[in-house]
């Protein structure tokens, strides 16, 4: 009788014990499921978008500009994983983001990698980038890299800003665009 009365103490024990941690993993399940990020862009086209403009998920060996293959971002900062690159045109690349031409699906962060110095020369001046972060832009660290056309040497640096859901809106106030090419990611 003792044995019996043992043998079930133990049966029940065992079965709190797993119970418990059955609702302990499952309860971790949802909270997993819940922190997981969205996956997918992080942008849309409006009627604003270029035609010729494509929303790319961001990664090293990725065509920089839509109507040239031999342009390829070769190498992009940890904080640029994971994000929405806005492939524009070779024309088009060297112009500022239009107000409303893509619209954020949620708040986010917009980063703008700029060519800095093309063929040893500055593209985009020490004062130019003291203006830009007067409107409200953050340098990013980290290596960023595209190939470049023969021999010439391209340098960039890349740049971010907090963004709202909706229509993006990229105003300069202290800065007057310079024409240097920019590339924008958005997360």
């Amino acid at each position: 009788m003792l044995r019996t009365l043992r043998c079930g103490l133990l049966f029940i024990g065992f079965a709190l014990l797993v119970a418990s941690a059955t609702s302990y993993t499952q309860g971790q399940d949802k909270k997993d499921k819940k922190d997981k990020k969205k996956v997918g862009p992080a942008i849309e086209a409006t009627e604003k978008t270029g035609k010729d403009w494509l929303i790319r998920p961001a990664g090293p060996n990725l065509q920089m500009v839509s109507d040239k293959k031999d342009y390829i971002i070769t190498a992009l900062p940890k904080d640029l994983m994971g994000s929405t690159y806005l492939m524009r045109t070779a024309g088009d690349h060297a112009q500022w983001l239009p107000d409303g031409s893509v619209k954020a699906k949620e708040d986010g962060t917009v980063f703008a990698m700029i060519r800095v110095r093309y063929n040893n020369k500055d593209a985009f001046s020490a004062d130019q980038q003291k203006q830009l972060e007067k409107d409200g832009w953050t340098a990013v660290e980290g290596k960023a890299a595209t190939t470049s056309p023969g021999k010439e040497n391209w340098e960039w640096k890349i740049w971010k800003q907090d963004i709202k859901a909706g229509e993006v809106n990229l105003k300069l106030e202290n800065l007057k665009w310079p024409g240097t090419a920019v590339l924008f990611f958005f997360k």
